[in-house]
């Protein structure tokens, strides 16, 4: 077993200039200096780097990280101002709706400090986060049963030369034969996975979000009488039906693909067929 580098004088020495700029990059978030020069030994391997390489280390992501590790509250201010706009555009790819994008964002700006010791330092802070995003991302929907899992082996695989594309799917149809399933999806049996999965997937809603749903679904009322019955403009129903009606999804896709063992896209055949 490889036993600490014990950072010398001389080396603690040259790192109080990367020590000043890392707090004045995070103002307000204090860390001992002996902590900044441990860890910057650590992950640099030896305690006699050339100044070319140093230069080359992201410090001030380093201090970061030490400040977040000891839990200190302005590094989480710091780190949720500069990461979570990023966070939330990469969950996006992945995720099935919006709400569960923002899920992701708040739960690993919260939790950051528990995952931060991870990042080694080889890269920046950035780009280890864009790494783990996708993962973290997935792992909202690891909770459900084993065949939800299986169905999640189909996202979508960036091209890293490409980037991000916004349109990407977080399923790949590839291989589902769409048409053929929906042509032979047996209706009856859609209906019973409904009956029994639609009635647990409102549980997950707010009061507001399945009020919504029973105006339109049940009583069949349209966004211009809900407007009217709640006393606020018609787009005000439409963007909270919105996301009623993607909550709703996620959960039935949740219970149908483990109660019934069906795949993602046979559940939304099964949506369009009982339109």
């Amino acid at each position: 077993m490889t036993s600490p580098i014990q950072p010398t004088h001389s080396f603690s020495s040259r790192l109080r200039e990367y020590y000043v700029h890392g707090q004045e990059r995070w103002p307000g978030a204090l860390i001992e200096y002996t902590a900044f020069v441990k860890r910057v030994a650590e992950v640099l391997g030896t305690d006699k780097p050339s100044e070319a390489t140093l230069s080359r280390y992201p410090t001030d992501d380093l201090y970061l990280a030490v400040a977040l590790e000891q839990d200190l509250p302005r590094a989480h201010e710091h780190f949720y101002r500069e990461y979570h706009p990023f966070i939330l555009a990469i969950s996006r790819k992945y995720a099935l709706n919006t709400e569960d994008a923002e899920d992701v964002a708040q739960n690993l700006c919260a939790t950051i400090s528990k995952r931060i010791a991870r990042y080694q330092g080889r890269g920046s802070l950035r780009g280890w986060i864009a790494r783990i995003v996708p993962n973290v991302t997935r792992d909202l929907y690891r909770s459900g049963a084993e065949a939800w899992e299986r169905s999640l082996d189909g996202l979508t695989q960036i091209d890293p030369d490409e980037g991000t594309r916004s349109d990407a799917p977080i399923l790949s149809d590839a291989g589902a034969g769409a048409n053929s399933v929906r042509a032979h999806m047996d209706r009856s049996k859609c209906a019973e996975m409904f009956e029994k999965t639609i009635e647990s997937a409102m549980t997950h809603l707010t009061d507001e979000q399945a009020e919504l749903i029973r105006y339109k679904y049940i009583q069949g009322l349209t966004g211009r009488e809900i407007a009217r019955i709640r006393d606020v403009g018609e787009y005000v129903i439409s963007k909270h039906m919105k996301k009623a009606l993607a909550r709703l999804q996620k959960r039935i896709l949740m219970a149908a693909t483990s109660l019934f063992a069906f795949s993602s896209q046979e559940v939304r055949d099964c949506l369009d067929m009982l339109e």
